[in-house]
């Protein structure tokens, strides 16, 4: 899976991540995340993101296709670009919103 994030925002990717890491979920995927800017150090512990080999992390834009190269979307079998537009402004959205907004952009 590629996570394409267009914002500088974390939030959105972190949900994301922690939600495909529940212990209840049968496999754990890879992903690779696409964002314009780092993750902040409370994200990269929250996240475990340095142990975990199954999760890697690209700086650049998704809409700069040799950032796209680099995080490996020919090879993905997946990407995943929130629907930014879609959600209700004041930033306080929850997961059910997030979702809601993803699978009505598919």
């Amino acid at each position: 899976i590629v996570f394409l994030e267009v914002e500088s925002t974390w939030k959105r990717i972190s949900l994301f991540v922690k939600e495909s890491r529940k212990p209840c979920l049968p496999v754990v995927v890879p992903i690779v995340i696409l964002c314009p800017t780092m993750p902040p150090s409370s994200v990269i512990e929250q996240l475990d993101m340095q142990d975990d080999e199954l999760l890697g992390f690209v700086k650049g834009s998704p809409k700069f296709q040799p950032a796209l190269l680099r995080a490996g979307v020919q090879v993905a079998s997946m990407m995943i670009c929130p629907a930014i537009d879609k959600l209700p402004p004041g930033g306080s959205e929850s997961a059910e919103q997030i979702e809601m907004a993803d699978s009505n952009l598919v």
